[in-house]
């Protein structure tokens, strides 16, 4: 609380003096909505003036955090503008030698907000007029706290809720009024679920539900435009912001638009924003083809490898979607799966822990012990983390990281079983049902969907890729159907699902299931764990 008052109070000088502020923010769905509510915020509720508002959103092409790119931008910005107060949202809590120059000699005060796990002595330095706020801060430890699992528009939301209590003149510590500011909660709730933050989190669940009566507002013109769009249904359902808002709004930095987003999220009339929306659904439909493309052969040319001690592939510099092909091919396999994207002299992975209990960050720090020449930085969090190496230490790299994986995923029990939460008769799973399990959301990291239990009766399957959709016989005469992937040691696989699936075999299923849309209404669509014949 002593450094978000101290940020909040610099801050609110700077909007009292009317001065420059350049926000800077990472360019993934937290970044974009982290840079989007704070210039929301500054602008309607603090009324700073427009002119006196610059934003740069880094791009993931050229690196995290403060690369050589981003610090050339904030110079250049500041030389023809003179920026008074950087404001630096989600952009991580390493940083490399630019931003160490950079820091020192700048001659603006800073505010750095972040909420990624950081090591000793890779923190930001000390410079003239900085103030860090990260709760994961460990230079400055509070200890365990639901702070901690915030996201990193969440940071900015709270440090702006400071500066607003403090702008208002309300001193109680236990009694602060934050009805004002509920329009700007639904871009964190949209964080909370795209970055994976713990949803048991008492401060995360809060966000979701008043963030999500946010978006279901008629006034809501953002969201309004993105449900026309997206073709959402009636009510926007935690499902819809996973599978939907939230890869949509990623894909702006997939495909090198961050600043398309970033506009579509600050706009105020309902038809710039569906036209911005409209234009980026053509970018997500070129990322999604990109990375049907590039998985698939990914895939065959790693079938005839042992991927028991984790994945590492390469992709050419086309598209960021290196993450996202990671946890594809690791939900393929089953195992940690790192994916690099050549960048000439080095190579930028992104790696998916997959294995539940696998923890990237200690994977990573490993590495970086046994040969501190290998990796040149890292930073993310335990499930899903950024890499970055040298491309002459690769081999090195692949060694360390593959003996790593297996010593590390010989230490998680081999013996965890799924946990059932009901037992569902076929005839029971219904609208009602769902929109009952919905009304417990939000539900992710630490606080997972229900898993049911039911017995079905197979009226197809179409194959799909790597995975299958297995649609089942409804005794009303409809149907249910659900998306199947499989590991390499599955009994059932792509390659024989077809003869052991039939028409008409009963089967005890084992899923989770949400509410998906289709042809402008909503279904019942299942995320099957697992398929065992009876």
């Amino acid at each position: 609380i002593a450094t978000l008052t101290k940020a909040a109070s610099k801050l609110l000088e700077h909007i009292k003096n009317k001065s420059h502020i350049a926000i800077v923010s990472d360019s993934d769905c937290d970044g974009l909505t982290s840079a989007a509510t704070t210039y929301r915020i500054l602008r309607y509720v603090f009324k700073h003036p427009e002119d006196k508002i610059s934003v740069i959103i880094n791009k993931r092409k050229h690196g995290n955090s403060f690369n050589p790119t981003l610090v050339k931008r904030v110079k250049e910005l500041h030389k023809h503008q003179a920026i008074d107060l950087m404001y630096s949202c989600d952009q991580g809590s390493l940083n490399g030698k630019e931003y160490r120059d950079f820091a020192k000699t700048c001659a603006f005060d800073m505010i750095i907000t972040d909420h990624h796990q950081v090591r000793e002595g890779e923190l930001y330095p000390k410079a003239p007029g900085l103030v860090f706020v990260n709760p994961n801060d460990i230079v400055n430890p509070s200890g365990p706290t639901d702070s901690q699992g915030l996201s990193g528009c969440a940071v900015t939301f709270f440090l702006l809720a400071r500066a607003y209590k403090l702008y208002t003149d309300q001193f109680e510590e236990d009694k602060f009024d934050y009805r004002e500011l509920y329009p700007y909660l639904d871009l964190v709730a949209v964080s909370v679920i795209s970055d994976i933050m713990p949803c048991i989190n008492p401060i995360n669940r809060w966000i979701y539900k008043l963030g999500a009566n946010e978006m279901n507002k008629r006034s809501n013109t953002l969201f309004t435009a993105l449900k026309f769009v997206l073709e959402i249904p009636g009510k926007i359902e935690l499902s819809d912001i996973k599978m939907k808002i939230a890869p949509f709004i990623n894909s702006a930095n997939r495909m090198d638009v961050e600043e398309l987003a970033y506009s579509m999220l600050t706009e105020t009339t309902l038809d710039l924003i569906t036209r911005e929306a409209e234009e980026l659904v053509l970018y997500n439909k070129e990322k999604k083809d990109i990375i049907k493309t590039i998985t698939k052969e990914l895939v065959q040319s790693l079938d005839t490898i042992d991927c028991s001690d984790g994945s590492i592939v390469s992709i050419k510099d086309i598209a960021a979607v290196n993450g996202i092909i990671a946890g594809k091919i690791g939900n393929i396999k089953r195992v940690p799966t790192i994916c690099f994207i050549d960048k000439g002299e080095t190579l930028a992975g992104s790696c998916r822990a997959i294995v539940p209990g696998f923890d990237l960050i200690e994977l990573f720090t490993r590495i970086s012990k046994q040969d501190p020449n290998v990796i040149i930085n890292f930073g993310g969090h335990k499930d899903a983390c950024g890499v970055h190496i040298d491309k002459e230490f690769l081999e090195v790299f692949q060694g360390l990281f593959f003996q790593n994986v297996h010593d590390m995923l010989e230490a998680i029990p081999k013996d965890q079983l799924t946990e059932i939460d009901y037992m569902v008769k076929e005839e029971e799973l219904d609208l009602g049902l769902i929109y009952a399990q919905n009304s417990l959301a939000p539900y992710g990291k630490d606080f997972k969907d229900p898993i049911f239990l039911s017995v079905f009766y197979i009226k197809h399957i179409i194959p799909l890729g790597d995975m299958v959709r297995v649609v089942f016989k409804r005794k009303n005469g409809g149907t249910l159907s659900g998306f199947y992937s499989f590991g390499t040691s599955d009994y059932i696989t792509i390659d024989n699902a077809k003869n052991i699936l039939q028409t008409d075999v009963r089967c005890l299923v084992s899923y989770s299931c949400d509410l998906g849309s289709y042809a402008n209404s909503y279904d019942i669509s299942l995320n099957i764990l697992k398929i065992d014949i009876l």
